[in-house]
């Protein structure tokens, strides 16, 4: 396989090139097949699903972009993946005998976890909120089944039966499932009993594909006329959202942690990029040397996307924001004009986790060239469930009023200053991610953090959880964060020793211990 890193800036609306856009290829041992599917781990480990010549396989690729070729080798064709939240993947797999979900370990192991017989073009698989795996049948002359596989394996195959030409399938937080169905213009629903509503809401176009925000809207990629349909969760229908073209054809269709969607376009070999508000910039990534057409798109956790033609072995990674400061130092204002390049307060960034996500992508290629994130008044938040984190010897000052040359020109207050707020989860969570005291977090006010009962040690440190690092903190108002186990304010976990200077902890609560401020384990928590 081929892995191609194309970084991109752009600028209202039209890529822009000279002196920041950068094209770093990177050629690794190819596979015997097509990428077919992507999912990303809570670690940012990239896995590419690859099937063809009778033979499926995973690639790895970590953060910094190492690349395992044929991690896992699997059957004989495959169709489809996706993972829980322990890392486990499970990969929908076809031979001549049946179908069956292959369950592939962290460590690369692959066994059976299901057996589901003689099934009828198996298309996707997805996760359900409780643990439980659904498949769907693409069914052309019948009714399409959904099939149920439960958390130890046992197979309904018969758990629900919608309309016919299912091409996708999303699950809400409460286990209702919906699907799309590109010949009736159907959304279906499902219950979670398994009762289905077959014609929930229609959508014009031939609604090929459909994904989910996080309040429970919905939006489907219609490949019959261009455009994207929002549905809310009463069913309401908007059919052409946001009133433009979405490319031509798309066909596939993500969103990430911001709320941005974005589609992948079968007709030009385009992908559009709709921001929340319905903004469309048709062409967001023109792909014109793709083998074969563009049907399937990928995204991490950190908002890249991946991309791959339906007859090649080449997988293209687009970076959300790449910029190359002068000063080393990126510039973030919440109330700047859409479609700055951070490089000055006059082209600030409008959201902290791009100007992460910049310094992130250059520093990890080897530039080191963000040293700094200054971020002017404002509030600023992630998408819920999502926390912010800090990144290895890049400083983050904020406090500014958006005119300053240097970080001592800034004046405190408590209530004109800049706001990192929480969204169900901790507002910094800083993971074993290398940091040490020359990584600072410098003039902000933490507050509305939430550490949820959950997995991997979601329930600690509320406002930051630190675990076996030891980043700087400084100039910060930790407040009116809570915790469901120990760490209101802040956790230090697994030998974190964090630099604390003039750091001021109030009205934070934890469900066990370590409310009001914060919190050093001596023995390191298991994760959970």
């Amino acid at each position: 396989m081929k892995l191609f890193l194309l970084s991109m800036l752009f600028l209202g609306g039209y890529m822009c090139t000279p002196g920041s856009a950068q094209i770093v290829t990177r050629d690794y041992d190819n596979v015997d097949g097509r990428p077919v599917a992507y999912v990303s781990d809570r670690q940012n480990n990239l896995y590419i699903l690859s099937t063809g010549s009778g033979t499926g396989y995973i690639d790895k690729v970590s953060p910094s972009g190492v690349v395992s070729s044929k991690w896992a080798t699997l059957g004989y064709i495959v169709n489809d993946f996706t993972i829980d939240t322990q890392g486990n993947l499970y990969v929908l797999n076809v031979t001549i005998s049946g179908a069956s979900i292959l369950k592939v370990t962290p460590d690369g192991s692959v066994t059976l976890f299901a057996d589901l017989g003689k099934v009828a073009a198996p298309h996707k698989v997805i996760l359900g909120p409780t643990g439980d795996l659904f498949v769907i049948e693409y069914s052309t002359n019948q009714d399409s089944r959904i099939i149920k596989i439960a958390p130890d394996g046992t197979v309904d195959l018969n758990f629900a039966q919608v309309s016919k030409f299912c091409t996708g399938i999303v699950s809400d937080k409460a286990g209702n499932l919906y699907t799309v169905h590109e010949s009736g213009n159907e959304v279906c629903k499902v219950k979670p009993d398994g009762t289905a509503i077959k014609t929930w809401a229609v959508v014009s176009g031939a609604p090929y594909n459909i994904t989910i925000d996080d309040a429970g809207n919905l939006y489907t990629a219609n490949i019959g006329n261009s455009t994207i349909s929002k549905i809310t969760p009463d069913g309401v229908v908007t059919q052409n959202w946001g009133g433009g073209i979405a490319g031509s054809r798309p066909r596939c269709i993500v969103m990430d942690r911001l709320g941005n969607i974005y589609t992948a376009n079968s007709g030009d070999s385009t992908i559009s990029k709709i921001t929340p508000d319905g903004r469309i910039n048709t062409h967001y990534v023109q792909l014109t040397d793709l083998a074969g057409l563009l049907y399937t798109i990928g995204i991490d956790n950190s908002g890249n996307l991946f991309a791959a033609g339906s007859s090649g072995t080449e997988v293209i990674k687009i970076a959300p924001v790449v910029i190359q400061p002068n000063n080393g130092t990126v510039y973030v204002d919440s109330a700047a004009p859409v479609g700055g390049n951070g490089s000055s307060w006059a082209t600030a960034l409008t959201t902290l986790q791009d100007a992460l996500t910049a310094a992130d992508t250059l520093n990890l290629r080897g530039n080191d060239s963000v040293h700094q994130i200054w971020v002017a008044h404002g509030t600023y938040r992630l998408q819920p469930g999502y926390s912010f984190s800090m990144l290895p010897k890049v400083k983050i000052y904020g406090s500014f009023a958006g005119t300053e040359t240097s970080p001592e020109e800034r004046i405190f207050s408590v209530t004109d200053t800049s706001v990192l707020l929480g969204n169900q989860a901790s507002v910094i969570r800083n993971d074993r991610n290398g940091l040490d005291t020359s990584a600072l977090l410098d003039g902000f006010k933490i507050t509305g953090g939430k550490a949820l009962e959950g997995t991997s040690n979601s329930k600690y440190g509320g406002g930051i959880y630190n675990r076996g690092v030891s980043p700087s903190f400084s100039h910060l108002v930790i407040t009116g964060n809570s915790a469901a186990d120990i760490g209101g304010g802040m956790l230090n976990d697994n030998g974190a020793a964090p630099l604390i200077q003039d750091v001021v902890f109030s009205f934070n609560t934890a469900g066990v211990r370590g409310g009001r401020g914060l919190l050093t384990l001596a023995d390191p928590m298991p994760d959970s």
